[in-house]
């Protein structure tokens, strides 16, 4: 495409024939007709159903292509004839360049949609990984590992700990810390005992379950979040169809002004060639190669600038959409907070010191796979300690022997358990207690905190006239204490399904609304909102599911993703304006209109009015390189 513009339109601009071509027309000619004639064969797609719309009576912008340059391509394909034939001026009247450029530049903008379109594919092969391909079933006669497309509702399954729960299904023996983070988008583990309901997809971090299957692979929680993800895919395409409304009428009013001109001055002036020149120029003008800059080249200016900046617009719609959002809700854990639980305050009774308290927890966490454990190690700042007769119960706490002394690790249920009195139970929602031979001596307290730059991103939002809302899968208590510090709507003990649901609610009273989240329990609502924005630390599901990614873990990074889009918006709009400009001033003049007043574009300089205007065009867009 380069070589052939360079071609045709170097000479023609600057009057300097870089090459000396221009005195060998008939090698310039066939030079131009190889160049052209590869692009439109790469672009062959275009003519087949532009013109089997056009027999259809059903044209769209691939009939205006397709007819546009073929008559290009054909009138310049008989002025090289003519020029084999000797009349070698006439090599300045070829517009080949008009056929293969607009091929080529529609068929860009087609590899940027179809490469847009993968994540859609990459989101639901992230979420099938979800369930394990192989299943433990207990059967009379042992324990045998089966596909879980064979497993039928009433089926009894054996879950090992860390293994993922493969099908929703009730707790029929057994108890453990279920982690149900990546599906229900809770902080902590929930304890599950018999007669609980699990989670396909959640993971089992400490016990060995065996749970009874409610619901076979095709209904499953899984199933239903992948069948919403595609069918949200699906539906999200609002102005995938506004070109093809405009052809709807604008191709057949470009065919018929054409035809009408070329007619009227036949039967004007009984020149063929000139009748045919009417024609050509009309469709050649008409031609949008300015409109197929418009958007396209803004949105790579754009999406580069914004990328330098931490901003991943996955496609141009995404910008589009941003500009006009008026609802942002947020996911809130790993999203408005950190995503896990920060040791904040350690509380002590009697002698013992802080620093031995955090000793004597850390040393029993290291057998145990809470979550709490991790952050309880990497808080104590001295040796571990040996520990013995280490025992864990799922769901309540860890308790063993240091230092010729039970110690017990856990939540309130096991304190009672063990008789062992609280001096002053703590209001806190993520407390863990310490004992010391049945002696309470202190508790840890943990918080999921706030990410910095949260509360001035709300702030700001709010300022600006948004609606604002947190939703979570959290429990309403640790969910109301965040919303109220934030001062920002919430909802709370909501399912990824809900969180859907939700998003439809809001949707429903005609606000554009943008999801923003990191985990997989994001996915669908990533999809059914206007624009998902996903943070590049969160779950691959989201990264694929969302339109825009943030790649920094700075949240205040959302505010620019609406500044950006804005600017975004009014450049292709700036665009569009020029590119129609060109096109409305062009046509009359094409058609000869003004041809006996002096006024009159040959198709040639149709071909340069048409460069003209994707210059300006380019040269509009490229101001977004500073935003």
């Amino acid at each position: 495409m380069t070589v052939l513009l360079f071609l045709t339109m170097f000479p023609m601009l600057t009057g300097f024939d870089l090459w000396g071509l221009m005195n060998y027309p008939i090698i310039l000619a066939y030079m131009e007709l190889i160049l052209s004639l590869s692009l439109m064969i790469l672009g062959k797609d275009f003519y087949l159903k532009g013109f089997k719309s056009l027999f259809l009576l059903q044209p769209n912008m691939d009939t205006l292509i397709a007819l546009g340059t073929s008559f290009a391509f054909v009138y310049s394909l008989y002025l090289t004839i003519l020029i084999n034939l000797g009349s070698s001026h006439l090599v300045h009247n070829l517009y080949y360049e008009s056929a293969g450029v607009i091929v080529a530049l529609v068929m860009l903008g087609k590899y940027f949609e179809a490469f847009s379109n993968k994540r859609t594919v990459k989101a639901i092969e992230a979420l099938r990984d979800l369930t394990p391909a192989l299943v433990w079933l207990k059967e009379r006669n042992g324990i045998f590992e089966k596909p879980v497309e064979f497993i039928k509702p009433s089926d009894i399954l054996f879950v090992k700990a860390g293994e993922r729960i493969p099908l929703d299904a009730i707790v029929v023996k057994g108890e453990s810390l279920i982690d149900q983070a990546l599906i229900s988008g809770e902080s902590r583990p929930i304890y599950k005992k018999v007669g609980d309901k699990v989670i396909g997809g959640s993971i089992n971090l400490d016990g060995t379950l065996e749970i009874a299957v409610e619901k076979d692979y095709l209904h499953s929680t899984v199933a239903d979040m992948i069948s919403l993800v595609n069918e949200a895919q699906l539906s999200k395409a609002p102005i995938a169809y506004l070109a093809d409304k405009i052809a709807t009428y604008f191709v057949p009013f470009i065919i018929f002004i054409a035809l009408i001109s070329s007619l009227v001055w036949w039967f004007k002036t009984h020149d063929e060639g000139f009748a045919i020149k009417i024609a050509v120029g009309v469709l050649v003008i008409a031609c949008p190669c300015a409109l197929g800059l418009a958007t396209p080249t803004v949105i790579l200016v754009a999406s580069g600038a914004a990328a330098k900046k931490g901003i991943l617009f996955k496609n141009g719609e995404a910008l589009q959409k941003a500009a006009d959002i008026e609802t942002i809700v947020f996911d809130k854990t790993g999203t408005l907070t950190q995503g896990k639980s920060k040791l904040t305050k350690v509380k002590v009774e009697g002698s013992l010191t802080t620093s031995k308290l955090l000793q004597y927890a850390a040393s029993l966490e290291t057998f145990s796979n809470h979550p709490f454990a991790k952050t309880i190690i990497e808080s104590n700042g001295l040796p571990l300690l040996k520990a013995s007769q280490v025992k864990e119960l799922a769901g309540r706490g860890i308790y063993g022997n240091i230092d010729k002394q039970v110690v017990h690790v856990g939540n309130v249920a096991m304190m009672k358990e063990f008789s062992i009195k609280i001096e002053k139970e703590e209001k806190e929602e993520s407390i863990v207690y310490v004992a010391i031979d049945n002696k309470y001596h202190g508790c840890l307290i943990f918080e999921d905190i706030i990410k910095t730059g949260a509360k001035e991103l709300i702030a700001d939002l709010k300022a600006k006239g948004r609606n604002l809302y947190m939703i979570s899968g959290d429990n309403l208590k640790i969910t109301k204490k965040l919303a109220n510090e934030l001062e920002i709507d919430y909802f709370a003990e909501v399912l990824p399904k809900e969180k859907a649901d939700i998003i439809k609610d809001i949707k429903k009273s005609g606000l554009k609304t943008a999801f923003i989240g990191d985990g997989i329990n994001d996915a669908i609502a990533l999809n059914v909102a206007d624009l998902g924005i996903a943070l590049g630390s969160g779950s691959d599901i989201a990264i694929e599911s969302g339109d825009v990614l943030l790649l920094e873990e700075d949240i205040k990074k959302v505010e620019e993703v609406f500044i950006i889009a804005k600017k975004c918006l009014r450049n292709i709009k700036q665009n569009l304006f020029w590119a129609f400009f060109y096109n409305t001033l062009g046509i009359p003049l094409a058609m000869g209109l003004f041809y006996n007043q002096g006024y009159y574009i040959d198709p040639m300089f149709g071909a340069l009015a048409m460069s003209l205007s994707s210059i300006c065009v380019v040269s509009n867009a490229l101001r977004l390189r500073k935003l």
